[in-house]
């Protein structure tokens, strides 16, 4: 491999344990190797967010003010996934939820439930479970709004 693919592999890995945090690392006397969990590959590649506050139009829409939030599967089990900010101090971001969009929200003592629209801002008030959910679809038309829930 030559030294700019080195760079270029480094660089790459660095960046997707800095977001991520779900591998391990090996180091031996030639290279360093970072395995991480398929599993965890795939949450990375998700979109999840911090829900904040929520207005609902009379179009059976909704507004969610929320923050980008990042995965870390440390120490590297499914148990153990944390949700931090993407970016220390960012401002949140507006997510358009379509007519008829799919909500879930935390059910006590575990697991999720559906959520009616019509409870979706005060549910994000309550904030009982810290309010993280994936999103399903782009930011301006989010087809699935699935709470995550956290042991």
């Amino acid at each position: 491999m030559g030294s700019r693919a080195a760079k270029l592999l480094l660089l790459v890995t660095a960046a997707g344990l800095a977001l991520g945090g779900c591998g391990s690392a090996t180091r031996s006397a030639s290279s360093t190797t970072t395995t991480v969990a398929p599993w965890c590959r795939t949450l990375m590649r998700e979109t999840f967010v911090e829900g904040e506050s929520a207005t609902i139009s009379s179009h059976g829409t909704a507004t969610v003010v929320a923050k980008a939030l990042a995965v870390r599967c440390a120490p590297g089990t499914l148990d153990d996934v944390q949700f931090r900010d993407l970016v220390k101090g960012e401002r949140s971001e507006t997510l358009y939820l379509r007519s008829g969009a799919t909500l879930t929200g935390v059910k006590v003592p575990g697991g999720v439930q559906p959520l009616p629209l019509r409870d979706l801002p005060a549910y994000l008030k309550r904030d009982a479970d810290g309010n993280v959910f994936r999103v399903v679809g782009p930011l301006k038309a989010v087809a699935k709004l699935l709470a995550q829930y956290r042991p």
